[in-house]
């Protein structure tokens, strides 16, 4: 008989993990906390959600396919690929190596599951982000696939998708730093999150439409690590937290301002903006979508149980 006894308290579309236990998914964190502006991950967010999780390039030849999610919800890596273009391939690595050329994944597209159809993506191939280089990219501990920024050339946009008069913002996101400097992995609306300079500690910052507050964290990140981050900004304080803790790391005044911008961006399209660092899982909710503070504790519940932070 399966050990149930860790189940208190953890989300639905997570039990399917647990030993000898299978349960069909039904809720994802979407389902549970709704009206989300956006939502990509190397996971199904949704239960409702019928795409695909991103659409991935090959660079030998610029065939590019979906890639649907597996049985376990998950992006689906050992799964069937099709190609209305090129044909049917047996999993990932058959996908990306077709024909016995050594090639490389890049995500042209990383669907939005919100129902928004808010998906971030890069038309350039210079600036698309690496999943695949002969074995799958990892956020590091947990080994969950994630999404390479190699440099300052490398960014995902999606343009317009917040509302810039709504002056709250929460988001949370998973990800790893790599060795060199790092500026902004994650930018929501004009909630930016992102590391001074080379010492690899977290800022923060909320571009509003006159000002610019932004603080530093006293602590740096450790290299090769996951962390779950969630940043949140309101019209008076913005505030960052790490891996479920309920201190901030950063704590400061916010100004009663719009937002400078509505567009999301994942890395940089600035080339004095460096990585490399990987990205697993970004969610973003404003005001109007009805979460709040006190949501926090099952929102990072739900994603640190999936990653294991």
């Amino acid at each position: 008989m399966p050990d149930i006894s860790a189940l208190n308290g953890t989300a639905i579309d997570n039990v399917a993990e647990f030993d000898g236990l299978t349960v069909t998914p039904i809720t994802g964190l979407l389902d549970t906390y709704t009206g989300a502006a956006a939502g990509y991950s190397v996971r199904r967010l949704s239960g409702s959600y019928t795409g695909a999780c991103m659409r991935v390039r090959r660079d030998s030849d610029n065939v590019e396919a979906d890639v649907g999610f597996d049985s376990n919800n998950e992006i689906g890596l050992t799964s069937p690929i099709s190609n209305t273009t090129s044909g049917t391939y047996t999993d990932f690595a058959d996908f990306i190596g077709h024909g016995g050329t050594p090639a490389n994944g890049f995500v042209r597209w990383w669907y939005d599951q919100s129902g928004n159809s808010s998906d971030i993506g890069n038309i350039s191939s210079g600036g698309q982000f690496l999943i695949y280089d002969g074995s799958i990219v990892t956020v590091e501990s947990g080994g969950k696939p994630g999404l390479l920024v190699q440099d300052g050339n490398d960014n995902l946009e999606a343009l317009g998708i917040f509302s810039t008069t709504d002056r709250n913002m929460f988001q949370w996101s998973v990800y790893s730093l790599g060795s060199g400097s790092f500026w902004s992995p994650v930018k929501g609306g004009a909630l930016i999150a992102t590391h001074f300079s080379t010492t690899y500690q977290p800022r923060t910052i909320a571009s509003r439409a006159t000002s610019t507050p932004f603080a530093n964290a006293t602590g740096a990140l450790t290299l090769n690590q996951a962390y779950l981050r969630h940043d949140y900004a309101d019209t008076t304080d913005i505030k960052t937290f790490l891996d479920k803790s309920g201190t901030p790391i950063i704590n400061i005044s916010d100004a009663n301002e719009d937002w400078a911008s509505g567009d999301m961006t994942i890395g940089s399209s600035a080339a004095s903006n460096s990585g490399p660092y990987t990205v697993s899982e970004i969610v973003v909710w404003q005001t109007g979508s009805g979460i709040v503070p006190s949501n926090r504790t099952g929102i990072e519940n739900n994603i640190g149980f999936y990653f294991g932070i």
